[in-house]
């Protein structure tokens, strides 16, 4: 009989995995997935060794650093339960790392500024993307603040549910290698059209429009004191407290409009440190202006603030240091 057992995982107490001589090199045992193993407190491991039944099996929701043990893995000490639970495989998950390179450091990070920098003029134009990529990140939107704001019955809903299901799958078709989108204005300006803080191509990012946005200098530019004005209209998928924005989506804003203003003053860098002050109620579906400035350099440090602006009064603040890579 097969047996699933929910399990508390300890951080100090290593976790013993069934072995396995005859598995192939396997990802890192922290994804989310199915991981069979020997609880040592119940001596499961013996009777299925013995029986032959199917084992324990450990359900992961989510990637967790406490379900990989203090040691490094030998690539035959992990298996995945069968998907007919009818045998052992190999593990078919995209491989992060060899489990027995985890020790190693991991590559250091490098900023989208540092991309755009070493791809040169060969990033795409976004005058060339056609006008229906952008429509469709609008009617995205205009998507989901209808979820949000929806009470139609649940028949409705289940229609929903299905031409969804198929139009996600006909977007799926055709899929690039990455998520990041780095594009090259004519003028020279980088523009990264799908990240999170405003990428036009991301439904998801808020909807920043650029007021005044220079142009950055050329890589290696002494950095200048640089003022930036974005503007933007939030909707109620945004919302928090009633008629309110939620304080995170006005910090990742202000993250976005800062880490501009950095850029274009020449001082680039990724987000190291960000401090946010609330400081009254920012509405949303009314337009309300984000600005942002250069403020000093120490080092690879770079220091900027910025605030959001509604009707001339400051509703939220913030500070961040970003960080240049080392070259």
């Amino acid at each position: 009989m097969h047996r699933e057992r929910a399990v508390v995982l300890d951080p100090q107490q290593p976790l013993r995995l069934h072995r396995h001589h005859q598995q192939t090199p396997v990802g890192q045992p922290t994804e989310t997935g199915r991981f069979v193993v020997v609880d040592p407190h119940h001596g499961v491991g013996d009777a299925v060794e013995r029986s032959g039944d199917d084992p324990v099996v450990v359900h992961v929701t989510a990637p967790q650093t406490t379900v990989a043990p203090p040691r490094a893995l030998g690539e035959h000490e992990v298996v995945e339960d069968g998907a007919e639970r009818s045998g052992r495989h190999a593990r078919t998950l995209p491989v992060l790392c060899n489990v027995d390179q985890m020790d190693q450091p991991a590559p250091p990070p490098v900023s989208a500024a540092r991309v755009a920098e070493l791809a040169g003029d060969a990033l795409p134009d976004p005058a060339d993307i056609p006008d229906a990529a952008f429509d469709l990140v609008a009617a995205t939107r205009d998507l989901t603040a209808a979820v949000v704001m929806t009470d139609v019955d649940a028949v409705v809903r289940a229609q929903a549910v299905a031409e969804l299901a198929d139009l996600t799958a006909r977007l799926r078709a055709a899929r690039r290698p990455d998520a990041m989108f780095m594009s090259r204005h004519a003028d020279g300006r980088v523009e990264s059209l799908t990240q999170a803080g405003s990428g036009r191509l991301n439904p998801q990012a808020p909807p920043i429009e650029w007021i005044h946005r220079p142009k950055e200098p050329r890589p290696g530019s002494t950095p200048k004191s640089v003022e930036v004005h974005a503007r933007c209209t939030f909707g109620p998928q945004h919302s928090g407290s009633p008629g309110r924005v939620y304080g995170g989506v006005l910090a990742c804003a202000l993250d976005e409009v800062l880490g501009i203003a950095a850029l274009v003053s020449g001082a680039t860098g990724m987000t190291v440190s960000l401090t946010t002050s609330l400081k009254g109620a920012t509405p949303y579906d009314v337009p309300v202006d984000i600005f942002g400035r250069f403020t000093g350099q120490e080092g690879r440090k770079s220091y900027t603030s910025g605030e959001v602006v509604v009707n001339g009064k400051v509703t939220a603040e913030a500070t961040a240091i970003f960080v240049s890579e080392r070259r």
